[in-house]
């Protein structure tokens, strides 16, 4: 099996970001017609109900690793992060004086945890994101 191709399907999303902030949000992850994935999560204002943020990637899996890329924007299919199989560490990509590490746990197949740590000369975060799969 491809590697990160078992999370194809609707995820509901708890976020936090530096233990201060919680968003809920929803990940709907599908195949193309290449075998490629398809990441698309969005978070809405828990006041409004408005959607406010939102992400979307091109996931390439291959058999020991997967290839984010960036699916819109000035980045268009820039590769983002790299992920190997049992991979330990952390992915990294640099953009300009920012460094963003993402790592993937992956528990079951309805749990996973994507786990983001951002720096740089403005920003300091740390995000942990939840996903438990969902039928919408």
């Amino acid at each position: 099996m491809y590697y990160l191709s078992n999370l194809v399907g609707k995820w509901k999303i708890k976020r936090n970001i530096n233990s201060k902030i919680f968003l809920k949000g929803f990940l709907h992850i599908v195949k193309n017609k290449n075998n490629s994935l398809i990441y698309s999560e969005k978070f809405f204002s828990n006041k409004t109900g408005e959607e406010n943020a939102y992400q979307n990637y091109l996931i390439k899996p291959y058999l020991k690793k997967a290839i984010f890329y960036f699916l819109e924007g000035p980045d268009k299919l820039k590769k983002f992060q790299i992920f190997h199989k049992n991979q330990i560490n952390y992915s990294k990509y640099f953009c300009k004086k920012d460094r963003y590490e993402m790592k993937i746990n992956i528990m079951d197949n309805n749990n996973f945890k994507i786990i983001y740590k951002i720096k740089g000369p403005k920003k300091s975060y740390i995000i942990n994101s939840d996903y438990k799969r969902t039928i919408l």
